[in-house]
């Protein structure tokens, strides 16, 4: 055993991630985003409030050269399209045979893969920071250093909801 292995086994205790449950929820943590939700139903995407900030992905053969990815607010949308006010201040519409993809941006309190995320990294950081042997004030300030800063990343990384998706194999919109 290494010498930091030492210290670890020492620090935590020697038989800590014997069971290891962690490593399953990990693997199933990973492979989630594989699993993306086929959401077809164009009708939310016409409900969406007006302003509500959006990003809309292209198919590669429908979008010029870089500009697979439109963002802007909502304005509009019907039937056969959306339209988006950009930042420069023009609108763009966008023919629904185009959009694979649109994501709009959820309200704090609904960015559950965030908490979710926030919740697991709370719990692991606790469970090693109760194994350590210190006093209640410094495992708190120790507690802070990671949780407190692991927030608005993970809810700023979560802040985007997918409302539309539509892979190019399932593309089929007479």
């Amino acid at each position: 055993m290494t010498y930091m292995g030492r210290v670890l086994a020492g620090a935590v205790g020697a038989n800590w991630a014997t069971g290891r449950p962690w490593l399953a929820v990990l693997l199933l943590l990973a492979g989630s985003p594989a699993t993306a939700k086929v959401r077809s139903d164009w009708s939310k995407v016409q409900m969406v409030k007006l302003g509500k900030r959006m990003a809309v992905l292209l198919y590669d053969n429908e979008a010029a050269r870089g500009k697979r990815k439109i963002v802007g607010r909502f304005a509009s949308a019907t039937a056969e399209s959306v339209t988006l006010m950009l930042p420069e201040g023009r609108s763009q519409t966008l023919d629904r045979r185009a959009v694979r993809k649109v994501r709009a941006v959820r309200p704090i309190k609904k960015r559950y893969p965030g908490w979710i995320a926030l919740g697991a990294v709370g719990g692991a950081w606790q469970a090693f920071v109760s194994r350590v042997d210190t006093t209640k004030s410094f495992k708190a300030v120790l507690h802070t250093l990671v949780t407190l800063p692991a927030l608005p990343i993970l809810l700023r990384a979560t802040r985007m909801g997918e409302i539309y998706n539509v892979p190019q194999r399932l593309h089929h919109i007479p």
